[in-house]
Formats: structure tokens, sequence, C-alpha cells
């Protein structure tokens, strides 16, 4: 049988929404615990279940039994795991600041603490494997996040104005100096600030932001939600030096190693490299290492631009990301029919509207709203036909072949 429908495992973290991902799968049920996050993948942790001889199979047990016909060309590449792990992704309240480490980075923190001999489950792990974890997030909502250092001459202007400058020793070198070396300092002075020190900065932002610092209107409003959300943490900051952005739906950003980040509001599709590795910097209890992070952290100026699209055919098109584990496609069905072809790697599909009949060989599974299913790379040619809205997930083609469509 070349493909699979999946049952997906759901995540409940305290940020989640209450509602989005139980509605997107008709859950009837009464859960009062917020859920955050749905799973498409094999990762160990909660893996998807396949369906077989009436037994509920997970997907990296699955994969095991035969990895060279069920990943194709990426049990070469990535030693017979599936390289990336697909997400609906649902936040009611901020996540914490993050940032993810480059391979060599993570080799080396894995490694070292090894040595160290940290157990895997220690809260204060920071490398819980050796692998990188670049992700891109794809709003299905309005979806609020940080991403990125702002330019330095707005982070500069924006401290100054809401009189926050005082408070830091290094501030005056950074204004003078306007370099990366001087931002650095600045950064790692306002992440180790101590708790009272801290307290008089959120105490004196506060007040600035009641008076009327002259912010635009979603930056104020965002550092009054996480002073809020998180009393007591330099975190609300954040505004003031990370990029605020507002996606659209169907609009997607790419974060590579180094970049800071925080999802603050709304629902979308993450698709991440199969990694473990977060390095925190605020807005959360949980274990932080600041001069870990200021190792892996790029602390250069980046604004992540919206991720062009390539327009496969009229039903298909595909986010062009820099990304080696991972590739996302959009399909939209409007009574027709889409040849595609596995191109010898793992697909999942993911139907977000309406409903669509799945077929390879002699198989056939119909897909409605919330369904998911695994192809599987020894499959070949499968076409999907019916109206709805679709989401996959594979490995990007390499730079000899062709695209997803047939």
């Amino acid at each position: 049988m070349p493909v699979w429908r999946l049952n997906n495992p759901v995540q409940h973290y305290d940020w989640g929404s209450p509602d989005y991902i139980p509605e997107l799968l008709g859950s009837s049920e009464p859960d009062t615990r917020p859920v955050a996050e749905l799973w498409l993948g094999a990762h160990p942790k909660a893996p998807s279940l396949l369906g077989i001889a009436d037994q509920q199979i997970p997907l990296d047990q699955f994969i095991a039994s035969n990895p060279e016909a069920i990943l194709g060309k990426a049990m070469q590449l990535y030693d017979g795991r599936l390289p990336f792990l697909f997400k609906v992704l649902a936040a009611e309240s901020p996540l914490s600041i993050q940032a993810h480490p480059s391979k060599a980075q993570a080799r080396l923190g894995f490694a070292r603490e090894n040595a160290l001999r940290v157990p895997p489950d220690a809260p204060q792990r920071n490398y819980r494997d050796d692998n990188h974890k670049p992700e891109l997030i794809c709003a299905l909502t309005p979806f609020t996040l940080l991403c990125g250092f702002r330019a330095y001459a707005d982070i500069c202007r924006d401290f100054r104005s809401l009189g926050l400058d005082p408070f830091f020793s290094t501030f005056g070198a950074f204004a003078k100096f306007g370099d990366q070396r001087s931002f650095q300092l600045l950064m790692i002075q306002i992440l180790t600030l101590p708790k009272e020190r801290a307290g008089e900065v959120l105490r004196h932002l506060a007040q600035a932001l009641a008076e009327d610092a002259g912010l635009p209107t979603l930056t104020r409003e965002t550092v009054l939600l996480l002073l809020d959300a998180y009393p007591g943490d330099i975190g609300a900051l954040a505004p003031l030096y990370l990029n605020l952005r507002l996606l659209q739906p169907g609009e997607a950003v790419f974060l590579g190693p180094g970049i800071p980040h925080a999802y603050l509001h709304g629902a979308g599709l993450e698709l991440m490299a199969n990694s473990d590795n977060v390095l925190r910097g605020g807005l959360t209890p949980k274990h932080m290492d600041i001069e870990e992070l200021a190792r892996i952290l790029d602390f250069s100026p980046y604004y992540p631009a919206s991720l062009p699209c390539r327009q496969e055919s009229a039903e298909l098109r595909t986010y062009e990301s820099p990304a080696e584990e991972f590739s996302l496609s959009a399909i939209r069905l409007e009574g027709g029919s889409l040849a595609l072809d596995t191109r010898q790697m793992p697909v999942i599909l993911l139907c977000l509207e309406g409903a669509a009949t799945l077929r390879a060989e002699a198989v056939e599974l119909e897909l409605t709203r919330g369904g998911s299913a695994f192809v599987s790379a020894d499959t070949g040619p499968y076409s999907l036909s019916g109206s709805a809205k679709l989401w996959t997930a594979t490995v990007p083609p390499l730079k000899t072949e062709t695209p997803l469509r047939k």
C-alpha cells in the first residue's frame, strides 16, 4: 500500500488556543485544556500513527522497518530519519523568544554537553541532538510574530524616546558606534539584568507607554501585551529590538540559524528540520543560558521578507526557501484533478478545507478538513481530485530534479 491515513497527536501547552485545532479536527469531546500544536511527522516524542492491519503503527517505527523504500532519496541524505516535522500551530498567547543553532554549533554543543554528562532530559540542557532547526511559518489566520533584530538606528531612537537609555551602561557606546559588537554588548546587558533592575526598567517602560511615547500603535500594544502576560520579564522590551510582523493568511517567512523570534498570536503551519535544539532569551519561566544564546545569535539587523512562491500550475504553488530538509506547497482544487509525483521523496498531505480524493496505484483515500496522509517515496505518481485546499510537506528536489508536479 503506497499511501496511509495519519492519526496525529496534539500538544497541550499553556499558550495554545482552546478552539482552533479542535475545530479543525472536528472534535466533539469537551476539553478545557488549550491545544497548541498538531504534529504531523515521525518525531520520537510524538509520532503520527498509521492504520495498518487494524493496528496503529508509529510513523518512526514504520519508516525504520524499510527506510530505503519509504524515504527514498532522503534515506541517504538524512540517516534513515524523516528530515522534517510538520505542525499546525495555534497561539492564543505569546511564546518564548528563542533561536536555534547552526549545524556546526549544534554538533559542538551536543558533543560538549555529552562530554559533561548532562542528562538528555535535564532542564538545563541546551542541545538535545546534533542537528540544526531552520523553520518556516505560514499564516493560516492573521499571525503576529517578532523576528530578527531591527535596524540599529531604529532601536536607538525608540530606546531614547522611551527614556530607557540611562538604564543601560552599554547604550552610549551603541549609540556612538552603532556596530554589531556594541549592540551585542547592549543585548547581553539587557538579557542579564538583575531582577530588581529589570523591575525598575519595566515600571519605567509602562509609565512611558501610558504617557504615549510616539510608538506605532501595534508596537505599543504588543509591549503592553507582553508586560501583562509576563510580569517582571525583561523580554517585554523585545518589540523595541526585534521586528514586529503581522502575516496575512498564506504569507510565510523563513527563520534560519541564529535568528531570534517569538510567535505572539494566530494560527499557522510550521515546517522545520527534525530537531529539539532551542535556546531561549525571554518571555518564559524555562531555563535560559544567555551565554550560550549569545554564542549562536546573529546580532546583525535582519528583516525576514515574505517568501516568494513558485507557481507550478494553476492549482499548485511552492514556497521558495533555502531549507534542504523541507519544502511547503499549497494546493487549491476547484472540482478538477492534479497529477503529482513523489520524486522518490516522502510526502505528508494535510487538508484544511473541503474534500479531496487521493489516488495512488490501486488505493484511494478520502481527505476532508483536518485529515492527513503519508505518501511513501516509492509510490511514484499519484493524484488529487475534488474541491479542497491542501498543503504538502516534503523534501525539496535536488538541484538536477524537477518540482512536485508530474
